[in-house]
């Protein structure tokens, strides 16, 4: 498989250099407030996700050489993956025109085929998706004209963006592309391209049947769950407090943490860096 070089993108000893350098390319990611937040238009409130990348392959940054240069490859080569935070995942898959993978096709990679073999290889798993799940503390509702603050972090879901049938029902979750994240007052603000709204949505540590369209599990009786089988169930993580989360998969390499949803890491957590055309 050929490789793609793209030069003086990172320097493996400096990563804050790294992190100064992609600020410097435009991205979906920006510092500056956008226009005030405007509530998504019906249309972009789906019922299903057509942006989820099926079919697509996912391609893992590496440091390269020669030195200071990042290889994008799809096949098993020498260099591991590279680790990033969200934020820097989600800025440096865009300067080279590409995103991160969407959690379908993660799951896709890791419960339905063999393809996460050679990405192992590279060191690749855990690594993040591209979509961000808000949910309100366990046993809490979302509050219409509240925004979502995720109780740990600060990351923020303006109250405007919230869907109508989201106020006020207990186990709600806000499946969300992003489409532009930016920082005001050193809070980190979410600004959606879609949401899928997630009726159902499991506790920590618990195990439902997986929702083909966004492939997070949702609550499922008990009777109903032993009947399944184990591709068509998945294990939830998230924190006990309101939560705006990067989703994250690939807890260990064993059968069970491929089909774990991880919805409790910290932004600043550095994973393995993927992106998808």
């Amino acid at each position: 498989m050929a490789e793609r070089y793209f030069g003086a993108l990172i320097d493996q000893k400096k990563k804050a250099e790294v992190l100064g350098r992609i600020r410097r390319h435009e991205a979906p990611f920006c510092a500056e407030k956008p226009a005030p937040e405007k509530p998504l238009q019906k249309a972009n409130v789906v019922s299903t996700y057509a942006e989820n990348d099926l079919g697509k392959e996912i391609k893992i940054l590496s440091a390269g050489r020669p030195a200071n240069s990042i290889i994008i490859a799809a096949a098993p080569v020498t260099n591991r993956s590279i680790r990033f935070d969200y934020l820097g995942a989600f800025k440096l898959v865009s300067t080279h025109r590409l995103h991160l993978p969407s959690n379908v096709l993660h799951d896709d990679y890791l419960v339905h085929s063999e393809k996460w073999e050679p990405l192992k290889e590279r060191n690749y798993y855990s690594a993040w998706a591209r979509e961000i799940l808000a949910y309100p503390e366990e046993d809490g509702v979302f509050v219409q004209g509240k925004d979502i603050v995720d109780s740990k972090t600060g990351w923020t879901l303006p109250a405007s963006y919230i869907p109508p049938n989201a106020i006020g029902e207990k186990g709600i979750g806000l499946f969300i592309d992003p489409g532009m994240i930016h920082e005001e007052s050193r809070n980190i603000i979410i600004n959606p391209k879609t949401i899928i709204v997630l009726h159902g949505l499991l506790q920590d540590g618990t195990v439902g049947k997986v929702d083909e369209r966004t492939r997070i599990p949702l609550q499922t009786e008990v009777l109903l769950l032993g009947q399944l089988s184990d591709e068509e169930k998945r294990s939830f993580y998230r924190i006990s407090g309101v939560g705006v989360r990067p989703l994250a998969r690939g807890g260990n390499n064993d059968l069970g943490g491929k089909r774990y949803i991880l919805a409790n890491l910290r932004p600043s957590e550095a994973l393995g860096v993927g992106g998808v055309e």
